[in-house]
């Protein structure tokens, strides 16, 4: 595989070569034109990999802004987060006068990475860092349902960022798939772009690594390609259980949710008091979801795991028996960080840590974007092209259990 990442090859330079979201682009313009000391913040929110960092670089070079950047999920703290913002946000460039830049744009992508109270201050400090700052800052977050976000948004113009339509994606992997000389059948280009979800960055990683070495690219090049580990919605998924109708619409969501039952048990478990308001509701509630954990504590006790459909059933029949003027608040609450887990075993997050730690430090990325972006090519690359196992299990040191896992 070539040194360079697809993904930075193909990066827009510009905001007229993002694809998709055109309101968002229109209104990142008109904020940057208007921006003045004291006016509001900027904050882009949407599922990781459609853009927003590609947009905030761009917007950065239209404007002739010199665009400093930091990752939330890695400077977490109060005091770190003062000690890197505060100075950039109130200060100016050398780089001004010397290159001709407009002047700082901050940019702080995965606040919402800031949670717990071993980051306690983080947004608070970020808040006052808004009120005061005399250069532009833009935030971005995966999503805007904790609680602890909340006070940002009051002092932030937000917009919000929607997954790219399939025929957009289609056309940019057919304009790469010209520019690199591959001959790509559409079949192959529709399932990478199905596979995808949306993700734009998933499908240009997807694209380089199950094409590298080929002239040609057809179905059966993509059988080997791993489903992304995506950050599962938990938001999205609690919207349309809490919005269902009928029991058919509810079981249908966790049928089609990224997030493992567990999870999404839990998750419910910590809501129900937030969403209803009338006891008897939030009693049948509770009442069913016992009802379920007592059947999920069958299943892992006799592993029958044909009791698992009355369990999800039972688990959502109380939010659906529930009258409609009781549901109320749209905002979730997800304490103690509990969703990190995802439902997986404690070796398997652990083996998980280790090969995010050891991809983000060999290629200077953070853990999170290690495991967005990087491990699945890293996956494709073991599998497909094993004479590179070698030299990839030397650099990034991987223990036998590490390279065993991504082995398949």
């Amino acid at each position: 595989m070539k040194d360079v990442m697809w993904t930075e090859k193909y990066r827009p330079k510009s905001i007229c070569e993002i694809i998709g979201n055109e309101e968002a682009k229109v209104a990142i313009v008109k904020w940057l034109k208007n921006w003045v000391p004291g006016n509001e913040g900027f904050l882009l929110w949407g599922p990781p990999g459609t853009g927003k960092t590609s947009l905030v670089q761009a917007a950065a070079h239209d404007f002739q802004y010199q665009l400093i950047e930091m990752n939330a999920s890695d400077v977490r703290t109060e005091k770190q987060i003062s000690r890197v913002m505060g100075p950039a946000s109130i200060e100016g460039s050398l780089d001004k006068a010397f290159y001709g830049y407009r002047g700082l744009l901050l940019f702080v992508d995965e606040i919402d990475g800031i949670f717990g109270r071993e980051d306690h201050g983080g947004m608070a400090a970020i808040q006052k860092i808004l009120e005061v700052t005399r250069v532009p800052i833009i935030l971005a977050a995966n999503s805007t349902q904790r609680e602890a976000l909340q006070p940002l948004i009051h002092c932030c113009q937000v917009v919000r960022f929607q997954r790219v339509r399939p025929p957009v994606l289609l056309a940019l992997l057919k304009n790469i798939c010209r520019l690199e000389g591959i001959n790509a059948e559409e079949g192959a280009l529709e399932m990478i772009t199905e596979m995808s979800q949306g993700d734009v960055r998933s499908a240009i990683n997807d694209l380089q690594s199950t094409s590298s070495g080929a002239v040609t690219l057809r179905r059966e090049n993509i059988a080997g390609l791993f489903a992304r580990d995506r950050p599962a919605n938990i938001s999205e998924t609690l919207n349309s259980i809490f919005a269902a109708q009928t029991l058919r619409e509810a079981k249908k969501v966790i049928d089609e949710s990224d997030m493992d039952y567990e999870s999404i048990y839990q998750a419910l478990h910590d809501n129900l008091p937030f969403r209803f308001r009338d006891p008897e509701a939030l009693a049948t509630a509770y009442d069913y979801l016992s009802k379920a954990d007592i059947c999920f504590g069958e299943i892992k006790k006799t592993q029958d795991w044909h009791l698992l459909s009355y369990a999800l059933e039972l688990m959502v029949s109380g939010i659906v028996l529930a009258k409609d003027s009781a549901k109320e608040n749209n905002h979730f609450h997800f304490p103690h960080g509990r969703f990190v887990m995802l439902g997986r075993s404690r070796a398997t997050r652990s083996l998980l840590d280790e090969l995010a730690q050891k991809i983000g430090f060999r290629y200077h990325v953070s853990k999170r974007t290690a495991t967005e972006d990087y491990l699945n090519v890293v996956k494709v690359i073991m599998l497909n092209h094993p004479e590179q196992k070698p030299k990839i299990s030397e650099q990034l040191s991987f223990s036998d259990e590490a390279q065993s896992y991504l082995e398949g």
